[in-house]
């Protein structure tokens, strides 16, 4: 297991650093090397990947349970989220999608958030927990379980959409 983990890290590693030096590589003819300064998109994409594994860090050093027993507040507050996006003055059009909110109403003018990001992290919680739910049936001995769990997949340019529900 120990293994697996240090292949694992060393292989995102790689991908990450070969990522980064893709991009600098295209970042003299972006719109901001016009400007001035050459590696502007480069240096954020650090920055961005820098605080994502500080995230991904915290979030691996708790417990799972941590997740399960709040994974309903988790939920709301994504989907809650996900409303803001269609609230005037919060949410922010891009490239004629209504999928962005705009951060300045908490004073952080330059950042948009775009909880769909964040919807699919939950939707792989709100999966697993599921998952959970119906071995933990399974092992007490249910033969059958009440309504069917199902799952619906809708495949689009961005990976796809996901449905989870059950039914009687």
């Amino acid at each position: 297991a120990k293994r697996s983990v240090w292949l694992l890290l060393l292989s995102m590693g790689f991908l990450i650093v070969l990522g980064i030096v893709m991009l600098i590589s295209t970042c003299a003819f972006s719109e901001s090397a016009q400007a001035g300064d050459l590696y502007k998109e480069a240096k954020r994409q650090v920055i961005w990947i820098s605080l994502g594994c500080l995230v991904c860090t915290g979030a691996a050093c708790l417990d799972y349970r941590w997740f399960q027993r709040r994974i309903w507040w988790i939920f709301g507050f994504v989907v809650f989220l996900l409303a803001l996006c269609y609230v005037p003055g919060i949410g922010n059009e891009v490239n004629g999608e209504q999928r962005w909110i705009n951060a300045e109403i908490i004073g952080l003018k330059a950042l948009q958030i775009q909880p769909s990001e964040l919807a699919k992290i939950t939707l792989a919680i709100v999966i697993a927990y599921f998952a959970i739910l119906l071995g933990v049936a399974e092992l007490l001995g249910k033969e059958e379980l009440n309504g069917t769990l199902k799952l619906i997949f809708q495949p689009s340019e961005e990976g796809g959409a996901c449905l989870l529900y059950t039914s009687d």
